[in-house]
């Protein structure tokens, strides 16, 4: 329902426009729609459910909006690979981050993303703990864990 604010009749106040920009070869205006600001209610979302197969309009655009909105961070484009140095420092910051774990005797190589982790640890805890560390890294498709257990820490 548009409320009369300063900003517009056209301005809802559950959602927020996002800004438009303007096409430089033809200096057309291009409107990037919308989003909800705050995640609806249940409720909210199944009444617009019902009240859209009624014929709502309304309530079939905010239908969309919830559709549309989502927890999308970390997704990008499908052909994007997060290059190998970015992966090694990451993963080379969670290990020595870790207060549960000495990888003070960890080799890390990063080829591809795939992860491939060397050295001693002192016990195979920690050798699971640097294998999790290292899956959890952004763009890390597989690890290789040839960490063995002994006193050359």
């Amino acid at each position: 329902m548009p409320s009369d604010t300063p900003r517009g009749p056209e301005h809802r106040a559950d959602t927020i426009r996002l800004p438009s920009r303007v096409d430089p070869a033809t200096g057309d205006r291009i409107e990037r729609g919308e989003r909800f600001i705050e995640r609806r209610s249940w409720w909210d979302r199944t009444s617009d459910e019902v009240q859209s197969w009624f014929g709502d309009a309304e309530a079939a655009r905010r239908r969309q909006l919830d559709e549309a909105a989502g927890d999308h961070a970390g997704k990008g484009p499908k052909t994007y690979r997060q290059p190998d140095q970015l992966i090694l420092e990451d993963i080379s910051e969670r290990l020595a981050a870790s207060h549960d774990l000495d990888a003070s005797g960890i080799i890390i190589t990063v080829d591809a993303g795939v992860v491939t982790l060397e050295g001693t640890v002192s016990i195979r805890a920690d050798r699971h703990l640097a294998e999790d560390i290292a899956e959890s890294a952004r763009g890390v498709t597989q690890v290789q864990n040839n960490l063995r257990i002994g006193a050359g820490v």
